[in-house]
């Protein structure tokens, strides 16, 4: 299984919780243009340490993070942007660029977000039919969200608008920084599934249900303190009776 083209992968996040028990780290995949005869690994790298500045990405997500449209909690910040070329077999080729930032985080408050909970955005191609149709990012939690007991949306509603509105504009603005005169590029949905395939992200959607993503833990204590004795422990079945 391969990707049907090597392209351009970035990624971002940072912190969620006072101490760091938690951070965020999402992205999404721009892929070479087709009809471009400059798409191979070696012009890539060139265009990405030489034409794409990862600094104005991260201020791009940065933005999007202090936007108080829809507040992101104060511990919520931004430290950090990546770009890396992915080549067709889903490898790293060559490094990739970091770009680090003192942390930022939103204007909702110092109260901090839930945890192991994310904002799923989802990315559509447009289409239900073939491969590379949809794909996620997980974002943190905005700032106080009240969900309600039955139907399990979170609002103030306008919030998720809003937010998907913010992301749809700052993938746009991310492409035009990676895209470069020699690579022009596409924000896709990419399928390593057989020959690969790949499909423009053409909508962006957010969800009102709030998502669980547990992978977001990181020093989260969920150690078993007190082991409770049932009867049927090894030593009572060694014993007989009389």
């Amino acid at each position: 299984m391969v990707y049907d083209a090597a392209h351009y992968y970035v990624t971002f996040g940072g912190g969620l919780l006072v101490g760091g028990t938690e951070k965020w780290q999402t992205g999404f995949r721009c892929r070479p243009d087709n009809g471009n005869l400059n798409n191979s690994e070696a012009t890539l790298l060139s265009q990405l340490h030489n034409s794409i500045s990862v600094s104005d990405i991260l201020a791009d997500v940065t933005a999007v993070i202090k936007n108080n449209a829809h507040p992101f909690p104060g511990p919520t910040t931004v430290n950090w942007a990546k770009v890396a070329v992915i080549n067709a077999e889903g490898d790293y080729a060559g490094d990739a660029v970091l770009q680090e930032q003192a942390p930022q985080g939103g204007g909702g408050g110092t109260q901090a977000g839930w945890p192991q909970l994310a904002t799923c955005v989802s990315l559509w191609s447009g289409s239900n039919f073939g491969r590379a149709n949809r794909g996620r990012m997980y974002w943190p939690c905005m700032a106080s969200l009240s969900p309600d007991n039955a139907t399990g949306q979170a609002g103030p509603k306008s919030y998720f608008d809003t937010l998907a509105t913010s992301i749809t504009n700052m993938i746009d603005a991310i492409n035009g920084e990676v895209s470069t005169v020699l690579v022009g590029t596409t924000p896709s949905i990419m399928s390593k599934i057989g020959a690969g395939e790949s499909r423009p992200i053409e909508r962006v959607g957010v969800g009102y249900v709030v998502d669980t993503i547990r992978s977001r833990r990181e020093a989260l204590d969920d150690v078993v303190k007190n082991w409770k004795t049932t009867p049927y422990t090894r030593e009572s079945a060694l014993r007989t009776d009389g």
